[in-house]
């Protein structure tokens, strides 16, 4: 058994698969078990995925383990849940609800430092002076614009508490909901995204727009959800991420994946609308 200095650590191989660090001059010890992860992922036709790809695999080979990740992309949302339920999938990541804590094996650690509830409006082009003269949420309902949303968001729980008219576009909505809203006389007006979300989702639908002037707030989160096939990593996974939040490494890969779109969308300057979440039942 030889040790291998690493700055103030030192790590010593005991048999194959697990480590023991010793923090010098402290004299604790932590056992970490270095296991190999065979991980499958779904990306949805979503923008700004690729983080949460990044975030788990180097978190968790910062803890030591071995990780294989096979990425399957641009599903549908609905056959990326209907994937997860059969357990052909190994994960993916959802806004926190109490149905989804009970429907999968939720990993209880935010990954967006609450990014995901910070929305932004797809709209029409032309119509990026509506909301210019809203400045509070009795305002935003007075416009009577109608937002949508896929079948099962958060957003429409929200939405629904704070009485603001919206539609359920289901199945693939994906395919179809961009092109509804920029044609107009639908019935649906504004699209709410994700700020790490819409510029990617702009870009690949120039004929809309990006609502300059409003950001909606509400306080959730994304978190990683695990199929109940492998619902055994849950506290591995929970452990790398609490140890990316300590060491900078969530702050930084946040930085490298969505701080262009931080500073494109000119987050200060927005109005800011706070949506209260229903309470869990």
């Amino acid at each position: 058994m030889s040790p291998k200095t690493i700055g103030k650590r030192t790590l010593w191989k005991i048999v194959p698969g697990y480590l023991l660090l010793t923090l010098c001059g402290i004299g604790l010890t932590s056992p970490v078990i270095a296991e190999r992860m065979d991980l499958t992922l779904g990306l949805v036709r979503a923008g700004g995925q690729q983080y949460f790809v990044d975030l788990l695999q180097q978190s968790l080979a910062d803890r030591g383990h071995e990780v294989a990740v096979n990425v399957l992309g641009n599903l549908p949302q609905k056959r990326m849940l209907y994937m997860m339920e059969q357990g052909e999938l190994t994960l993916t990541w959802l806004v926190q609800s109490a149905a989804r804590d009970n429907r999968y094996v939720p990993v209880k650690v935010g990954i967006t430092g609450g990014l995901i509830g910070q929305r932004i409006l797809l709209i029409p082009q032309g119509q990026e002076g509506a909301y210019k003269q809203v400045t509070n949420l009795e305002q935003f309902r007075r416009t009577g614009k109608v937002g949508v949303f896929g079948e099962g968001w958060f957003d429409i729980e929200v939405w629904h508490h704070n009485r603001l008219p919206y539609r359920v576009s289901k199945g693939a909505w994906q395919k179809t909901v961009y092109q509804k809203i920029a044609d107009g006389g639908r019935g649906i007006d504004y699209f709410s995204r994700g700020i790490f979300e819409i510029l990617e989702e702009a870009k690949a639908h120039p004929y809309l727009a990006i609502e300059p002037h409003l950001i909606l707030v509400y306080d959730r989160d994304f978190r990683y959800y695990l199929s109940h096939s492998f619902g055994h990593y849950k506290s591995i996974i929970e452990e790398a991420l609490n140890d990316a939040k300590q060491s900078g490494l969530m702050e930084r890969l946040i930085a490298l994946h969505w701080g262009e779109a931080l500073q494109k969308l000119q987050m200060d300057s927005r109005t800011k609308i706070h949506l209260p979440v229903p309470q869990a039942k």
